[in-house]
């Protein structure tokens, strides 16, 4: 089956609530597609509103794949870095904003406060975001 094809089949099982396996199998394959999933940029935010975190990181991991083309799910990515109750979903966020690499004044906010966490690998993952933020956007 050509990747192209099997996006929309993928995105219908990511909002599969009955199974939670079923959402972490498209999760995954959507992220292993990579790149190739960008035109429904729209469509994958519902996987961050997942109740499964491993579906949100997989999710986010992927919308980091997009670099600066996943700039309309900003907003969403910063929500997962500032209310998810899980630190590895917030860890996500942090990688996939750094990935995407948009030099904001809200999202260079967003990571200065988590680079001040309580929790060390909150901490020194926001301060290695910023720092290829702005060494990349300095260039």
């Amino acid at each position: 089956m050509e990747t192209q094809a099997a996006v929309p089949a993928l995105l219908l099982a990511l909002k599969d609530k009955k199974h939670l396996e079923v959402r972490r199998a498209a999760a995954v394959a959507l992220d292993r597609m990579g790149p190739a999933t960008r035109s429904h940029l729209q469509e994958l935010k519902i996987g961050l509103k997942d109740e499964d975190m491993y579906v949100r990181c997989q999710i986010l991991h992927l919308m980091g794949q997009f670099e600066e083309a996943a700039s309309p799910a900003v907003p969403e990515i910063l929500n997962r870095l500032r209310e998810d109750p899980a630190l590895e979903v917030r860890l996500a966020a942090i990688e996939s904003l750094a990935k995407i690499g948009l030099k904001t004044n809200e999202i260079e906010g967003a990571l200065a406060a988590a680079s001040n966490s309580s929790q060390a690998a909150v901490r020194d993952t926001a301060k290695a975001a910023l720092k290829k933020i702005r060494e990349s956007k300095d260039k």
